[in-house]
């Protein structure tokens, strides 16, 4: 998986392959603000408990880009949130892990969880990635583990194929629409940045639908099974583009009222990474 900067202007992407849903491309929320707002001067963020995250995430970010760009922008992703909630947000990846859990207990051996939950795994991405992937690893892990406790072999090939598209599934959505179109910008104040969130309302929710319903049709494919999931394409889309389009009005409330607290979380620019790295990401995609 390869990571780029985000472009400029709108954020849109400057090629078709972020459209295609057997790749991630991976674009950083490089933002910078130097605005207060009220949001910034709450008293709850004098405690150190909700801060603890902050500059950690920041840096954490940063660090972790030159090796795995994927793994950056997992961290950064929830910005947003921090900015709001401070170290509460911590709650988003424990609720992926025991919706996870959850599924692995109900899936009965198939390499899927039930469609509701993976649903709830997929929602849960959108708002957050580090959460999404949180509950797709505890979720494969797990049915590696019974696999190889069941039946003494490793996972199949079209078992881990579906395990892959489950992690797809629970991250790719964000993932894809934030390369196509950026959603963390300045507060719009004048007509054009209105028309851009606007444009964001319009297109992200698009987007994140209709990559989320490409993924679920595609998933039966690589199980090489009928899967009662692909049964709800349509409750897919619709739930996942509501879900986006929440997100940029929860980014533009941020952007707006806590932008100290989001420039401060969120890192001005992230780099890219290294050759070598690039070379990796291209051998495995």
């Amino acid at each position: 998986m390869q990571g780029r900067r985000a472009s400029g202007g709108d954020g849109e992407g400057n090629d078709s392959e972020g459209s295609d849903d057997t790749e991630i491309d991976v674009v950083q929320d490089n933002l910078t603000l130097d605005r207060e707002n009220w949001g910034d001067r709450l008293a709850i963020f004098a405690l150190p408990f909700i801060t603890f995250f902050d500059r950690r995430s920041h840096n954490a970010a940063e660090k972790v880009a030159p090796f795995s760009p994927l793994i950056s922008k997992l961290i950064n992703d929830g910005s947003y949130l921090r900015a709001l909630l401070g170290t509460l947000t911590l709650a988003f990846p424990l609720i992926g892990v025991l919706l996870g859990a959850i599924a692995l207990t109900t899936s009965y051996g198939i390499m899927t969880p039930p469609w509701a939950l993976l649903l709830t795994i997929a929602v849960l991405g959108i708002f957050d990635a580090s959460a999404g992937f949180a509950a797709a690893t505890t979720f494969i892990v797990g049915s590696m583990i019974t696999v190889a406790v069941q039946t003494g072999n490793f996972v199949s090939l079209s078992q881990l194929r579906t395990l892959m598209g489950v992690m797809v599934i629970a991250i790719g959505p964000a993932l894809l629409t934030t390369a196509f179109r950026t959603l963390r910008k300045h507060p719009a104040f004048d007509f054009n940045a209105w028309w851009e969130r606007i444009t964001d309302l319009a297109v992200v929710p698009f987007m994140a639908g209709w990559s989320a319903s490409a993924m679920i049709s595609t998933l039966p494919a690589l199980a090489g099974l009928t899967l009662n999931v692909a049964n709800h394409v349509n409750d897919f889309a619709l739930a996942i583009a509501a879900a986006a389009f929440v997100r940029v009005l929860v980014e533009e409330f941020a952007a707006r009222y806590y932008p100290a607290r989001l420039n401060s979380i969120n890192p001005d620019e992230i780099a890219d990474p290294p050759m070598i790295q690039k070379v990796i990401a291209l051998a495995i995609k």
